[in-house]
């Protein structure tokens, strides 16, 4: 009966999440809090989300991300100083004390990609316009343009020239008219020869 309930709860989730996000192609594959998450434009991929009970967490998700099958965005933890991490305060005393929780949020900024079976943690910053390798665990910040993957940067996409001059791009601010003016340049290779060209028909930030 808990699994008929749940399935439900999901397809109900699901119906919701799509209403509230059709500037957006992300599905809802997990019960949690919808005012508790904020996704951008055109950003797709399924949505596993593990918030716990803190309402205080939040997870936010740029505009045209790429979340690949089976990446997990979890901010439930347990404070291992404690003399026990089990759930004391939720199954025995009924409490929500959170006083002592420092990592309450996971930002994905604009451009990011992140690779399947990927697992982003609370207090975790991708940058905009990073790579995230398959089965990876972020806890941390990962740089702007950068390929993480195996718990370190394997790489940059660009030259860090590159890298500074394609992070002034607003992708918030990419509407229709934007989209019409950069076809053809989703299947060109950026290099130092055409980057300032690509930059005078994007919008930037602080212009």
């Amino acid at each position: 009966m808990f699994g008929i309930k749940k399935s439900i709860k999901k397809v109900v989730m699901k119906r919701k999440w799509r209403k509230k996000n059709k500037h957006n192609y992300t599905i809802a594959n997990s019960l949690f809090n919808p005012d508790q998450v904020i996704v951008g434009n055109k950003t797709y991929g399924e949505l596993n989300i593990n918030l716990g009970t803190n309402p205080k967490r939040t997870v936010s998700i740029g505009a045209f991300c790429s979340i690949a099958p089976s990446v997990n965005f979890i901010i439930n933890p347990h404070n291992y100083r404690f003399f026990s991490t089990w759930g004391w305060q939720i199954y025995e005393y009924h409490e929500r004390n959170y006083e002592w929780e420092k990592k309450t949020s996971i930002v994905v900024e604009d451009d990011v990609w992140i690779g399947y079976g990927a697992t982003i943690l609370g207090g975790s910053v991708l940058h905009q316009g990073c790579v995230v390798g398959a089965n990876s665990v972020v806890s941390g910040e990962v740089p702007a343009y950068s390929i993480y993957a195996g718990g370190k940067i394997i790489k940059y996409r660009f030259s860090q020239e590159i890298c500074d001059k394609l992070n002034q791009i607003d992708y918030s601010k990419i509407d229709g008219t934007v989209i019409d003016m950069i076809k053809g340049w989703h299947k060109e290779e950026i290099t130092e020869k055409n980057i300032d060209k690509l930059l005078k028909i994007v919008p930037l930030k602080n212009s």
